[in-house]
């Protein structure tokens, strides 16, 4: 696996040409505590989003939006400060890392296929 760096001024461009692309695929949102060393890992969900909120100019947040169900969730990446693509040898995104104030998240796809193999499908 790749995993390149994304340019903080890169962000929210990034992001949201990620999510237009990924919207609806299924993923899991694994959540490792910098403190604790805990892992806590969720099933698989439909994402929505992905976003850079910069609302707080002193305390940015990533917001990962996801559906379970009926319901959409909204996991909050406080003061992220390295947001990095997951790469496979074959060239298809197998997921997001995000390291923030304590936590470090990945988000996985269910499946790393290229996104123009599926167009829209997933």
């Amino acid at each position: 696996m790749h995993i390149s760096k994304i340019p903080h001024d890169q962000w929210e461009q990034w992001l949201r040409a990620f999510s237009s692309r990924h919207a609806g695929w299924l993923v899991s949102i694994e959540t490792r505590d910098l403190e604790t060393d805990e892992t806590v890992n969720s099933r698989f969900m439909q994402l929505i989003a992905m976003e850079l909120d910069v609302e707080d100019r002193k305390n940015h947040r990533i917001n990962v939006t996801v559906r379970d169900d009926h319901r959409e969730i909204k996991h909050i990446l406080f003061r992220p400060s390295d947001v990095m693509e997951q790469v496979s040898e074959e060239g298809t995104q197998e997921g997001v890392r995000i390291i923030s104030l304590n936590t470090v998240t990945t988000v996985r796809f269910r499946v790393a296929v290229a996104p123009e193999v599926v167009d829209g499908v997933a």
